[in-house]
C-alpha cells in the first residue's frame, strides 16, 4: 500500500461517515482559510514520519499520520470548544473503530489524540488523532533491478 493509497483509504472512510462533509489535506491548516470547507470536516495532515526497519530484508515500514476532526465553534465561548472537542472526539472513536474493524491492509501499533483549537477564518476545534502503522513496502526488489550498475 502505498501514502497515497493509505490517505485515500482514510479519506474513504472519514468521508463515509454520516457527520463528516469535507476532507482536506495539508501541512497546516492555516491554509484552509481561503478554502470554503463545510463542517464536520477531516484535516488530514502532512507530512508523514516514516521509520524504516534496517534489516535489509524487511518489508514493512513504520509510518506516522495523522488527521484532525475540526467542528466549528465560537472562540470567545469555551463552552462551544468545549462541546465541538467532545463532539469531534465522538466522530473518531467511530472512525477509528470502523478502520480497526474493517480494514485488512497494515498493522495499527498505536493511536493517540489530542483536544486542538485552530482559529483561522473559521473558529474551528476538535480532535487530532495521530497513527502509527506497520505498512508494506511498495518496492522490495531484493535483486536492485531498479539500479543500472
Amino acid at each position: 500500500m502505498t501514502l497515497y493509497e493509505l490517505k485515500e483509504y482514510v479519506k474513504a472512510i472519514c468521508l463515509a461517515h454520516e457527520d463528516i462533509k469535507d476532507f482536506y489535506i495539508g501541512s497546516s491548516y492555516n491554509e484552509a482559510e481561503d478554502i470554503n470547507l463545510t463542517y464536520p470536516l477531516v484535516f488530514y495532515e502532512l507530512p508523514y514520519f516514516i521509520g524504516y526497519n534496517l534489516s535489509p530484508r524487511s518489508q514493512v515500514d513504520v509510518v506516522q499520520f495523522a488527521f484532525n476532526v475540526f467542528i466549528e465553534s465560537n472562540s470567545d465561548k469555551i463552552q462551544e470548544d468545549h462541546d465541538a472537542i467532545s463532539r469531534a472526539k465522538e466522530i473518531g472513536d467511530e472512525i477509528v473503530t470502523y478502520i480497526l474493524t474493517n480494514q485488512s491492509y497494515f498493522v495499527v501499533s498505536s493511536i493517540t489524540a489530542i483536544s486542538v483549537r485552530e482559529f483561522g477564518d473559521d473558529s474551528v476545534a476538535g480532535m487530532r488523532f495521530e497513527w502509527t502503522v506497520q505498512l508494506p513496502r511498495t518496492t522490495c526488489d531484493s535483486d536492485f533491478t531498479m539500479f543500472d550498475l
